[in-house]
């Protein structure tokens, strides 16, 4: 039985070491945004948010279809934050920005977490799911 190697690359600093089409399988949970507003470190997404989240993390697809095989899946995991007491748009943007970046969405899946925790505000209901978009 033929079996195909794990690549695990940890970061898109060393995405560029991978040989084109060598990954069948990108699965990705990206860092929560505005989760670290003092970050300077130009490849870490956390000190973003919004819109502008969006955009920085959007410059790292080219590497990712890059490496990606033609009849390979990427499947990006997300959550959204809670930014200035509301939730933020950019698990609605992320999708369209893989899409605008040449991928089509396959299927989305609910990840539902039954012990979720509770949002620290009393205005909003727990978040009990995260999104995967399988494309």
């Amino acid at each position: 039985m033929r079996t195909n190697p794990t690549i695990v690359v940890g970061s898109s600093e060393r995405m560029p070491d991978v040989v084109d089409g060598a990954a069948r399988l990108i699965l990705e949970s990206i860092p929560y945004e505005a989760m670290h507003p003092c970050c300077q470190d130009p490849v870490c997404l956390s000190g973003y948010q919004g819109e502008r989240f969006v955009e920085e993390f959007s410059k790292f697809l080219a590497e990712r279809l890059r490496i990606l095989a033609d009849d390979g899946s990427y499947v990006l995991n997300f959550n959204p934050q809670v930014i200035d007491g509301f939730i933020s748009p950019a698990e609605y943007r992320l999708p369209a920005a893989v899409t605008a970046a040449g991928l089509a969405l396959a299927q989305t899946h609910l990840w539902v977490k039954p012990n979720a925790m509770p949002f620290a505000s009393d205005k909003r209901l727990k978040s009990s799911s995260e999104f995967f978009w399988h494309f």
